[in-house]
């Protein structure tokens, strides 16, 4: 190899090494960027690109190896009705156990939690519309039970 090519071949590396270095830091300090408002409204909103509902968080604080918060938790239909609202959640549970399905010793805790689940026809709660999930398969003839809507209400759990 030439010292011109070494040259060029300590460039890429050094370029490859920087890159490497930087998306570590950035990862690293994702929970951090999510836990400041700028990083919550951006959260939320790529998440409200996923469903037709709309969903906002007043407050968050998420850790890669200590526990999650988020507080004031609206989930809205598209027609903006409250689905869920949520005063409080907190868990013990790591971002990394989250992500890896670790959760067996973890706490859960949830405060003020205000729900209204309603079929608003067979098959489909507003829920479901509300996260873009498709309806139940309808029953057939064989199987079928006498159809009686229904309506949940959790206020205040």
């Amino acid at each position: 190899m030439t010292s011109e090519g070494s040259s060029k071949f300590k460039s890429v590396l050094k370029f490859l090494f920087a890159a490497l270095l930087f998306g570590i830091v950035i990862l690293a300090s994702l929970p951090s960027v999510l836990s400041t408002n700028w990083g919550k409204n951006q959260l939320v909103s790529i998440a409200n690109r996923f469903f037709p509902g709309f969903l906002s968080i007043d407050d968050a604080s998420f850790s890669w190896l200590n526990g999650q918060k988020i507080k004031n938790l609206t989930l809205k239909d598209p027609n903006q009705v409250n689905v869920i609202t949520l005063d409080d959640f907190t868990t013990t549970a790591s971002l990394v156990n989250l992500i890896t399905g670790n959760i067996t010793n973890d706490s859960f805790s949830i405060k003020g939690l205000n729900a209204h689940i309603i079929e608003e026809k067979p098959g489909l709660t507003n829920l479901q519309k509300t996260l873009g999930l498709d309806p139940l398969p309808q029953r057939t003839a064989s199987n079928r039970i006498a159809y009686t809507p229904f309506k949940i209400s959790l206020n205040g759990v």
